[in-house]
């Protein structure tokens, strides 16, 4: 007798994958708090502006101005590796 598989396939995966196959410019990725890479799912412009985010910071930074971002997704992600990278140099 066969056994049956008592889990569920991860649709996410696999439609993150056809989403980023059919509109690249609406996946991106970013390092996680714990180091691995998270994939996001986003209109293009909110990309960019994610992509804009990082210069806009390091333009304040240079000024002396303090940045905090609160909170989880792609913008505090993009923060965390911003500070890490600083914490580095």
């Amino acid at each position: 007798m066969d056994k049956l598989k008592m889990h569920s396939p991860n649709l996410t995966e696999d439609n993150i994958a056809r989403i980023r196959e059919m509109f690249p410019g609406c996946v991106t990725e970013a390092r996680g708090e714990d180091g691995s890479v998270k994939l996001y799912r986003a209109a293009g412009w909110m990309i960019r502006q994610a992509e804009e985010f990082k210069w806009v910071k390091r333009d304040l930074d240079r000024e002396g101005v303090r940045v905090f971002v609160h909170g989880r997704g792609l913008l505090p992600d993009i923060a965390k590796a911003l500070r890490d990278e600083e914490l580095a140099a």
